[in-house]
């Protein structure tokens, strides 16, 4: 199942047409159509309101992995961060991880002025401790730029374990780098970092270590697929 058709499956389990699903995302309904026949993706934006209204998995809805509703390892907060939320995620099975507004480039870099949270999704917590993460350290970002890919897509959200920023080699970072945000894999060697990208297209490139501030490792990745 892909993408278009998990889409059609919230919709149609809830028994509303294209236009009542649009009205409900703010949208139109020839967005909606777009979304179901794949002729466009939503955006991260779009894809944390549609988890968060029709209280499904963003993991299913995003790359199929799950079971729909059932199954809930993240699942955005649809009130404002600082608000009191009318559903908020049980703090015993839950860890809240929040998503910036910041933006890293996986291409020629991303100005890092814009650091506040948009919203917080909700990892289960056994799954964070099965995969060796502490929540505390945890944040979310999006990545623009094709640099990354194949592995990583324009557009997507990555999750980044800000305890782990020794460099080791070839892992994928969140780095700064002249006050610009980039997302790349690197390799140390002396005083030099070199920092790597997965498109080909683009040339590998050296930074003196002390130029490089690491805010964390890229642990997981949520995108549509293909």
């Amino acid at each position: 199942m892909n993408f278009s058709e998990r889409l059609r499956v919230i919709r149609k389990k809830r028994g509303i047409s294209q236009e009542e699903f649009a009205q409900s995302l703010e949208v139109s309904q020839r967005v909606i159509s777009n979304w179901e026949t794949g002729k466009h993706q939503p955006s991260i934006e779009d894809l944390v309101k549609i988890s968060a209204k029709f209280d499904v998995d963003l993991n299913w809805l995003l790359i199929g992995l799950g079971e729909s509703e059932y199954i809930q390892i993240g699942q955005p907060q649809e009130t404002p961060i600082g608000q009191e939320s009318e559903q908020s995620p049980d703090p015993e099975i839950y860890t809240e991880i929040p998503l910036y507004e910041l933006e890293v480039a996986a291409g020629s870099g991303a100005v890092m002025d814009k650091e506040n949270i948009i919203t917080k999704l909700a990892f289960r917590k056994d799954w964070l401790r099965r995969s060796g993460f502490h929540g505390s350290d945890l944040l979310l970002v999006k990545i623009t730029g094709d640099s990354m890919e194949p592995t990583l897509y324009d557009g997507g959200m990555i999750l980044i374990d800000g305890s782990k920023k020794q460099i080791k080699s070839e892992k994928i970072y969140v780095f700064r780098h002249d006050d610009e945000g980039y997302v790349k894999r690197l390799r140390k060697s002396g005083d030099q970092v070199t920092a790597i990208s997965d498109n080909r297209a683009y040339p590998e490139w050296q930074i003196p270590v002390s130029d490089v501030k690491i805010i964390g490792r890229v642990v997981w990745a949520a995108r549509i697929l293909p």
